[in-house]
Formats: structure tokens, C-alpha cells, sequence
């Protein structure tokens, strides 16, 4: 389990930590995980300083934060804002769910556009005769994407650059009778519509998945058009900046919205860090002992924080396979 720390300091810069990356066994029941979040926030003596927690929408974490909501009262611990707004759903998640639900829909039709990649990508001879067909053809795009099915972007992806060949497929069932998934004329009108419908989830997604700080800041430059720059400047609202320019006019307002702002509204920032587990926990570290992973990675988020050093880009699990057409 990972646990992560989101604050403004006292330069008004959001800032991220890596708390705890600690071995939580099974069963992962609320209660249990409840117990191992209060632990961490007890070690760092962050119980009394926890604004919200943000987790994903599984019936887990609700019982989990129910607990440790609990724990808190019945401890007499002070909870930011009344506890009102203490169990943050992830909006990657929830994205994710009804994305997935709407893919639903037209579960045949991605199975025949997956169906078409995964049979091509099986064989180099095929994607040489495919290739042939789209150089042919003189369209500009050189790959197809087979998707990870647990990832509806990923998904998304595979359905676009398939639209892109759809004139290809056909002609290559001409060429190979065992290829037999080539979705019709109709299909391809559905994927194409529902790839302009989703093309705006895809968005979303990649604004709140592309950071280390995905919080309300992100999401109140997004919902929120009313601040109207200086035309002659070329400068992106950042809200941010604007209470740390007027924190000495609104004192009580301005620590408020330093709590409000630093809120995650996505556990992205520590899925991320599960990729970087997976660095230090290779099969020739394979023996460490838990507590020595927990140092290693949480002293290198540190260090890395503190001499503002930026993190390599990292995916929680490969989400796409782009397949190069020779």
C-alpha cells in the first residue's frame, strides 16, 4: 500500500510526498487498511493534520475510510472542515467506470477491431502484406494499437488508429481467408462515433494523469472560465499564485484555500509510484526486506523533491502495444 502527502508550503508551491510504501496482507478488508493508513499518519504525526483522502471507488476503501473517519472521532482527532469533505473518490476512477460501462455497449464491435489487431500482430508476414495494402493506400499513420482491456483509453487508442485503417481491412481479407473479424461498414460508423464521444473522456484523462500534483488546482483551472488575463500577457492562471500575491489580504480565506487546493482528486500520484516498486523490487532484489524498500522508495521521492528533480515518466501497467507496420 501506498501512501502519499499533498500540501501547499509555505512558499505556495504544491508539493507531493511518498509517506509510506508499505506490505499490507491479505485479506484486504476496510478495517484492515483502515488500521495500516492510521499507522502511517500516526508515525509522521499527520493525524491531527489530514484535510480529506482520496482512494479509489472500491466497496474496500469505503468501509476502510468509514473506519478511520471513526478512529478519528473517537480519538478526538481534529478533522479539517468538519470531516465534510474527508473521503475524496478518485475522478480518474470514476472516468474510468463510466467509460467502461458505455464501451459496454459495443462490446462485439471491440472484440472484432481486437480481434483484427491481434491476429496481424501474430505474424511479421501478415503486417508486411498489411503494410503493403497502407502504403498502397499512401496513409500516413505506420502502426496499430492493440489494447489492455482493463484500460479504456488504451482501448480507446486501438478503436482510433484502427478507424484509420478501415478501408485496409477488408482489402486484406481478400488476400488471407482465415481473416475473418473485419468489422462492417456499420461498425466502423459506430466506432467512429463513439471515438468522437470519447475523445473528450481522453482528455480529461490525460490532464489529470500527466502530473505528479493532480489536484483541485488542476481541476479549478478546467470548470472555472471567469479570470480574465492581461491581454498583452501571455501568462496561464495559476490559482496558486493569485492567493500567494493576496494570502496578506485574506489571511483566514487564503489558508483555507491552501487546504482546498492541495486536495487530490485522483490516487494517480500513488499508483505512479507502484512503477517505481517495481525498479527496486526486481528479481535480483527480490529478498529485501520491507522495511528496506519503504526507505528506498520514499527517501528517493524525498531527495528528488528536494533538489527539484523531475521524475521520469512512468505508467502504472503497459496500457497499449504499438505494433510497427514494416
Amino acid at each position: 500500500m501506498v501512501v502519499t502527502g499533498h500540501f501547499v508550503d509555505e512558499t505556495w508551491k504544491l508539493q507531493k510526498r511518498v509517506l509510506n510504501f508499505c506490505n499490507v496482507p491479505p485479506p484486504h478488508m476496510g478495517v484492515i487498511i483502515a488500521d495500516a493508513i492510521y499507522k502511517c499518519l500516526v508515525d509522521w504525526g499527520l493525524e491531527d493534520k489530514v484535510a480529506s483522502v482520496t482512494v479509489d471507488n472500491a466497496t474496500y476503501n469505503d468501509v476502510a475510510l468509514k473506519n478511520l473517519e471513526a478512529t478519528f472521532e473517537l480519538l478526538n482527532k481534529k478533522m479539517l472542515f468538519e470531516g465534510k469533505i474527508f473521503h475524496v473518490r478518485c475522478c480518474a476512477h470514476i472516468v474510468n467506470i463510466m467509460v467502461q460501462d458505455g464501451l459496454g455497449e459495443i462490446k462485439g464491435i471491440t472484440d472484432r477491431v481486437r480481434e483484427c489487431v491481434k491476429y496481424l500482430a501474430a505474424s511479421e508476414a501478415r503486417l508486411i502484406q498489411f503494410g503493403e495494402i497502407v502504403k498502397n493506400l499512401q496513409l500516413p499513420l505506420k502502426k496499430l494499437i492493440l489494447d489492455c482491456s482493463t484500460r479504456w483509453n488504451s482501448t480507446y487508442m486501438m478503436l482510433f488508429t484502427a478507424l484509420a485503417f478501415k478501408n485496409v481491412f477488408p482489402m486484406y481479407k481478400a488476400r488471407d481467408v482465415d481473416f475473418v473479424y473485419v468489422p462492417n461498414v456499420e461498425d466502423w460508423e459506430k466506432v467512429a462515433y463513439v471515438c468522437e464521444f470519447l475523445s473528450v473522456f481522453n482528455d480529461v484523462t490525460n490532464i489529470i494523469s500527466r502530473t505528479e500534483y493532480p489536484t483541485s488546482n488542476l481541476f479549478l483551472i478546467e470548470e472555472e472560465g471567469v479570470y480574465i488575463c492581461d491581454e498583452n500577457s501571455d501568462s496561464h492562471f495559476d490559482a496558486l499564485e493569485w492567493w500567494k500575491a493576496n494570502n496578506l489580504k485574506f489571511r483566514i480565506l487564503s489558508r483555507m484555500a491552501a487546504d482546498i487546493l492541495s486536495i487530490p482528486i485522483t490516487s494517480v500520484a500513488s499508483e505512479s509510484t507502484f512503477s517505481a516498486g517495481g525498479r527496486v523490487i526486481d528479481p535480483y532484489r527480490a529478498s529485501l526486506a520491507t522495511e528496506t524498500i519503504e526507505m528506498l522508495l520514499c527517501g528517493a521521492d524525498f531527495v528528488c523533491a528536494q533538489h527539484e528533480l523531475k521524475k521520469r515518466s512512468e505508467t502504472v501497467e503497459p496500457t497499449i502495444r504499438e505494433i510497427i507496420l514494416p
